[in-house]
């Protein structure tokens, strides 16, 4: 996979003032990196002003950074803006339609003005690149309807299908499960995952419903007070920083199961309710063999499930940073 966004020491400050007098700028986000491959979804959480939104604005040339670059296909914002803007598309906050008129409408109109003065791009073209959009955000057979009678969830895919006109090796989205409905939240990350899987596009896509980025997202960055506390894989949620997890271990004999592992594995074990949970880089099976050769009844073996919730909230507000 290849990077369609990188962030290198981005931050951003603001000038702040106390009565007459400047005080020391605000900094809103604080040297941050970070990477969103082709084909991967990425998660971008974080508490209300922890720098999302301003992180977002600077990707997306909407704001100029203090210090530190953006890459988007390997186009510098600042220094490149056309070549790459042109590689993103994005929706932040709630796609702006005019909802007296059509979905057909909407899109021919700002295909008109992202197309303007590109001889390149004829009425069949823009034609067939609505036709084709119109589908694969799932408006096929609506696109005659004013705006107005759609559904919120129309509305973001949508603002999504107004994104893709060109399909973009980027895309930034700000909140677009904002006020669905579980179907329409579906119909978003199913999507998503199209546009990723079957069209290499890299997302990177902020939200508060972490349940939803569990399912949604290949790997989460968090951030809070402009940092970027935690960069995390979906998959190893339950993998700690030195590659340990949880496993937990049902016997008869917790208490001198959870001796025994110590001792042998000089791993974290302790016992309770009739379990053995212990923390190590052990394989499940492995653990599990050596317990039962020693004579003891397994009942039961399984990794702990870890909720991206449990790790948002560990590292806001458990001691994240170090």
């Amino acid at each position: 996979m290849s990077e369609v966004l990188k962030v290198v020491n981005l931050t951003k400050e603001y000038a702040t003032f106390r009565g007459l007098g400047r005080t020391a700028p605000l900094r809103a986000v604080d040297n941050i990196s970070f990477a969103v491959n082709s084909g991967e979804v990425v998660g971008f959480l974080g508490p209300n002003g922890a720098g999302k939104s301003t992180t977002i604005k600077m990707i997306t040339g909407l704001a100029a950074p203090t210090s530190g670059e953006v890459y988007i296909d390997g186009h510098d914002v600042v220094k490149e803006r056309y070549a790459a803007m042109k590689c993103v598309g994005g929706v932040i906050e709630s796609p702006d339609m005019y909802p007296d008129r059509t979905a057909l409408w909407n899109l021919k109109y700002y295909a008109s003005l992202q197309f303007a003065g590109d001889k390149t791009k004829d009425k069949k073209y823009i034609a067939d690149r609505i036709d084709g959009v119109l589908s694969l955000v799932g408006l096929k057979g609506r696109e005659n309807h004013k705006i107005r009678t759609y559904s919120m969830g129309m509305k973001q895919r949508l603002g999504i299908a107004q994104a893709l006109i060109e399909i973009p090796k980027l895309l930034v989205l700000d909140e677009p499960a904002n006020g669905l409905d579980p179907d329409g939240i579906k119909e978003i990350r199913d999507l998503l995952r199209t546009l990723a899987g079957e069209y290499g596009v890299g997302v990177l896509v902020s939200s508060h419903q972490l349940a939803e980025m569990q399912l949604m997202c290949d790997r989460c960055l968090i951030i809070n007070r402009g940092r970027i506390i935690e960069d995390r894989k979906i998959a190893e949620l339950n993998v700690d920083a030195k590659g340990n997890v949880s496993i937990i271990v049902k016997t008869d004999r917790p208490e001198e199961a959870a001796a025994f592992v110590k001792e042998k594995f000089a791993a974290k074990a302790e016992a309770c309710e009739g379990e053995v949970r212990v923390r190590s880089e052990l394989k499940a099976s492995d653990l599990t063999r050596e317990l039962v050769l020693a004579g003891f009844n397994v009942y039961g073996v399984s990794e702990e499930e870890v909720r991206l919730e449990d790790l948002f909230m560990h590292a806001v507000h458990g001691g994240g940073e170090e």
